[in-house]
């Protein structure tokens, strides 16, 4: 069996989802995954549609959501391997955090630990499945100032995949 593929008995997990289950995706198209006809899907051969199923969504909070996490929404919205979102922590913030937003990420991206504490107060039971990133950075930046997207880009690089595709325009 190549590497990648699944036997009958064995149910393998990608990024949450069911592998077996996944396989019958090309089958119930009308589609052959692989040039062997007894061969399913192997990680070479894996259709764009179900990478974009498995694609990670991540959510930057600061306090007001008006410079950090709105420069990182920005930043790392060119990026198309992931979807992103940003909210403020306090309840007058251009757009608040709220629990449909936490169930949304699969990343939580704060911006300093007074964020993640407030996070966890106030969504303590919707966090069990939720990675929670602290990037450490002070508010002390402009919207969109080189620095803070330096900076971001650097604190960011370890957490995001591997490759980093941009749409072209």
């Amino acid at each position: 069996m190549n590497e990648g593929q699944v036997s009958g008995s064995r149910v393998a997990m990608l990024n949450g989802w069911d592998w077996g289950a996944l396989q019958a995706i090309p089958y119930a198209l009308g589609r052959r995954a692989g040039a062997n006809p007894n061969c399913r899907f192997t990680s070479r051969r894996f259709p764009r549609y179900v990478e974009q199923m498995a694609m990670k969504r991540f959510l930057f909070v600061c306090s007001q959501n008006r410079l950090r996490s709105p420069t990182a929404e920005q930043v790392f919205s060119q990026r198309s391997d992931i979807e992103v979102m940003s909210a403020g922590t306090n309840n007058d913030a251009c757009n608040p955090l709220t629990a449909e937003l936490v169930e949304w990420a699969d990343f939580i991206v704060v911006m300093e630990r007074t964020h993640r504490n407030k996070l966890q107060k106030r969504f303590y039971s919707a966090l069990k499945s939720k990675r929670i990133i602290c990037l450490d950075i002070p508010d002390e930046y402009e919207f969109m100032d080189p620095g803070l997207v330096r900076l971001l880009q650097a604190r960011m690089m370890r957490h995001l995949p591997a490759s980093s595709p941009v749409e072209a325009d």
